[in-house]
């Protein structure tokens, strides 16, 4: 086998089963969106989707931890240096210590708050506080998750990573029919199902932690802190891509109640949540090849890291067309699936949301895999300037703007913002030089 060949084998090895991984990890929150609009209505689903951000945020944490420190972790085995690349796991699990410690104390004693923060109204604070306060309780078990999944894709166990991930996913979504329906737990029914999905993960992976991997046993390292700053660093254009999903919801969620109501809420609850499936695709793709990236890079294998990087680009482009086609050509039966009382204002106001928001998708797995080579090749400054512009810079006077156009300004404005983004990666990747690759 050339090496072409086996750089092709091994691309698709890692990315198909991230990929995999990621569809699996957020189908969970798809199914709370499916079993709660079914047994608690448009209520219910206004409730979720004004709790879906912290989600988000706990998520973010996650992936900066993780893909900060596994990114670490490559670089420095790449380089031969095994015995000081231990130190980027134990830098993470600190990492993860000291926000678990600020996490939990909101959940026990501000998850009210928080909630009518978010906009929740007398209909819907009830449940959006449940759903809150169970979510942050549980947030240790989401953030060492994260951090494991991405160690076993550096640690050359991305199978097993994937199947952690579709154990928790494929067991949320039997336990959220179980504590909806059968046990009638109604919203901490669905919130206790899917915390329940990252112990589940935990325990498949802990398979790979039992034989011994390469980042352990633990090894402190002598400058903690200064490796937890490195942490952030390299991790803060993953963690504030999807921080930044978690606002960008917030912001159409008041957007939507001024021009729309509760209904117009719901609608974005469904759009936001499939959306969800659709950024996991390409966050598995980024997360897939991250590893390959910095162990190149580590190794200064130039041709290796150019021929990979046009895989990466080419795959998020042909997945991304594909995507926009198949959901505009089925945007009635979705937006049906997730309106179980049959509104039809719903139905159509979600349907016409989804043919115009998931036109982004055209560019998101480009930029997303653009901030994660600049982040593998230790260009974390680049990173974050991408991750900021799509999820932040750009979308909050975008929406502003758009928002006079009514409803339809809305979904376009995360089109509008992915597409400033690519142009302005283009223009990055033309005036950067990378070990002699551009």
């Amino acid at each position: 086998m050339n090496r072409q060949n086996t750089l092709f084998s091994t691309f698709v090895h890692h990315v198909s089963r991230s990929i995999l991984g990621m569809i699996g990890l957020s189908c969970y929150i798809l199914a709370d969106t499916f079993f709660i609009s079914l047994g608690l209505g448009s209520t219910g689903l206004a409730a979720l989707n004004l709790a879906i951000p912290v989600y988000s945020a706990i998520s973010a944490f996650g992936i900066m931890a993780g893909m900060g420190s596994s990114t670490r972790y490559a670089i420095l085995q790449g380089s031969g240096r095994a015995d000081e690349s231990r130190h980027a796991f134990t830098d993470s699990l600190l990492l993860i210590l000291v926000i678990a410690l600020l996490l939990v104390p909101l959940g026990l004693f501000a998850s009210e708050p928080i909630s009518l923060l978010l906009g929740a109204d007398s209909a819907t604070l009830a449940d959006t506080t449940v759903y809150l306060q169970t979510l942050l309780i549980c947030s240790p078990l989401f953030l060492l998750n994260q951090v494991l999944l991405f160690f076993l894709r550096s640690d050359g166990a991305p199978g097993l990573a994937m199947a952690g991930m579709l154990t928790g996913s494929f067991s949320n979504i039997l336990l959220d029919w179980v504590f909806i329906f059968p046990f009638g737990m109604g919203m901490f029914g669905a919130v206790l199902a899917t915390c329940m999905a990252p112990l589940l993960s935990i325990l498949v992976m802990s398979r790979h932690l039992i034989k011994g991997p390469g980042f352990l046993p633990l090894s402190f390292s002598p400058a903690p802190l200064q490796g937890i700053c490195r942490t952030c660093a390299l991790g803060s254009s993953g963690g504030f891509c999807e921080l930044a999903a978690g606002l960008v919801i917030i912001l159409f969620n008041l957007l939507m109640l001024k021009l729309a109501g509760n209904d117009g809420v719901a609608a974005y609850g469904i759009v936001a949540n499939l959306a969800l499936v659709a950024t996991a695709i390409f966050n598995g793709i980024a997360q897939g090849v991250q590893p390959l990236f910095a162990y190149q890079y580590g190794r200064k294998q130039e041709k290796e890291l150019a021929d990979t990087r046009r895989l990466c680009f080419g795959t998020s482009l042909i997945l991304g067309v594909l995507l926009w086609i198949g959901v505009s050509l089925a945007a009635i039966p979705l937006a049906q699936l997730f309106n179980q009382q049959g509104d039809p204002q719903l139905t159509e106001m979600a349907a016409g949301g989804l043919r115009l928001y998931f036109s982004a998708f055209l560019f998101t797995g480009f930029n997303l895999s653009v901030a994660v080579f600049f982040t593998a090749t230790d260009r974390a400054a680049g990173a974050l300037l991408l991750s900021t512009l799509r999820g932040f810079i750009l979308v909050i006077p975008l929406a502003l703007i758009l928002q006079l156009l009514g409803v339809t300004g809305i979904w376009l404005t995360v089109p509008a913002a992915e597409l400033l983004t690519a142009l302005t990666a283009i223009w990055m990747l033309r005036r950067c030089r990378t070990m002699g690759t551009t």
